[in-house]
């Protein structure tokens, strides 16, 4: 694949830029204009310029699809012909609204994100192409979408369940459709065994591994402390201690002998915050930030990085039933003013496990908006 320059304007709408695209550049641009296709109201009022493609009523989302799974067959002339589509009639089509101050919904902004997400991804400095990562606990919520992110960046991506065989297949098959490559482990990565199985079997069939996302999480019930008991509290230290501990032991051997590796701890600002009442939690998740920041330097002479980050609370299927009041109240306390969405974390996960943040490693990154300063 041919990377993107170096220097990307400051608007790569309006300055009749010509970029050599990426095939999950393209199929994201296509998911966007998928959004855009389901409102009528915005091709009747916006859209400045004919492409010569009008979606049928009945299911505006259908040739969209069907191209997207075209384009994943990677074939020459399918890239060509969309990457002539995207230069001649979606960037002008943009930068057109752009100029007119048109405010694109919610769920268009977040796949233009990604969008852009990508071109930037393309330079060589943030990608991962060549490099082998494992995702724990990436079948469902954060983890899933990190894993996406990270075979956007042209990693070849384990992926890892214990319990939902159906849940894992459907964020598998969601996964292979971005074009990127990669495989679904089933294994309980609080045991030791099942570790040194998984890391084994993504050696076997997808390299040795060069990046690491401790993400791996169990349920998390806020209750007074009277209502918690040492089995519960040792379940949290299994997910966030023990995991973290069998997980990095098993894929050091490769790392040293490379003298290369990134280990990226899922963290929580709940550990700044003391978040009430949620001790187990937020003690086991403080002891995960010790361990964070004393592998860091522990690693540092290898050119291994060990980093943390800290989501806010950005919620996703597990939260389906939490208390509205909870929700909002939360919402309310978000200093940027609109609820993190897990594509949020893309940037800094990729950040962290590329070339590009060789330098930085022992560090916290939260990303909440804003919601703890340090």
């Amino acid at each position: 694949m041919t990377s993107a320059t170096k220097t990307v304007p400051t608007s790569i709408l309006t300055h009749g830029i010509t970029l050599p695209l990426r095939k999950e550049i393209i199929l994201i641009f296509i998911e966007l204009v998928e959004v855009l296709f389901r409102s009528r109201e915005f091709l009747s009022r916006y859209f400045p310029i004919s492409i010569g493609i009008h979606p049928p009523a009945a299911n505006p989302a259908a040739p969209w699809r069907l191209l997207s799974r075209y384009i994943a067959q990677s074939t020459s002339q399918a890239q060509d012909e969309c990457q002539h589509f995207f230069h001649t009639s979606i960037l002008p089509c943009f930068g057109s609204l752009a100029s007119k101050n048109y405010r694109f919904p919610r769920g268009l902004r977040i796949a233009f994100r990604s969008l852009l997400f990508c071109l930037f991804m393309s330079n060589d400095l943030f990608s991962l192409k060549g490099k082998v990562a494992l995702v724990t606990g990436s079948s469902t919520g954060l983890g899933k979408v990190m894993a996406r992110a990270l075979g956007r960046a042209g990693a070849k991506v384990a992926q890892n369940y214990f319990h939902n065989e159906e849940r894992a297949a459907q964020a598998f098959a969601e996964f292979q459709e971005t074009g990127a490559e990669g495989a679904m482990f089933r294994a309980d990565v609080t045991d030791e065994t099942d570790v040194n199985r998984l890391v084994a079997e993504t050696t076997e069939q997808l390299g040795p591994i060069d990046i690491v996302v401790l993400n791996a999480t169990p349920d998390q019930p806020q209750k007074p402390i009277e209502e918690y008991d040492w089995a519960f509290y040792q379940s949290m230290l299994d997910f966030f201690i023990k995991s973290p501990f069998l997980v990095t032991r098993a894929v050091l051997p490769h790392m040293k002998q490379q003298k290369w590796g990134r280990i990226i701890n899922i963290g929580s600002e709940v550990f700044h915050l003391g978040v009430k009442p949620f001790t187990a939690y937020v003690a086991a998740k403080g002891g995960q930030n010790g361990f964070n920041r004393s592998l860091a330097h522990e690693l540092a002479e290898w050119n291994i990085t060990v980093n943390m980050v800290a989501p806010g609370w950005i919620p996703v299927e597990r939260h389906e039933n939490d208390p509205q009041e909870l929700k909002d109240g939360y919402l309310a306390s978000i200093p940027m003013g609109r609820w993190g969405v897990p594509q949020d974390l893309d940037g800094t996960i990729t950040y962290l496990a590329s070339e590009a943040s060789g330098f930085v490693t022992g560090q916290n990154i939260h990303v909440n908006g804003g919601t703890t300063v340090h």
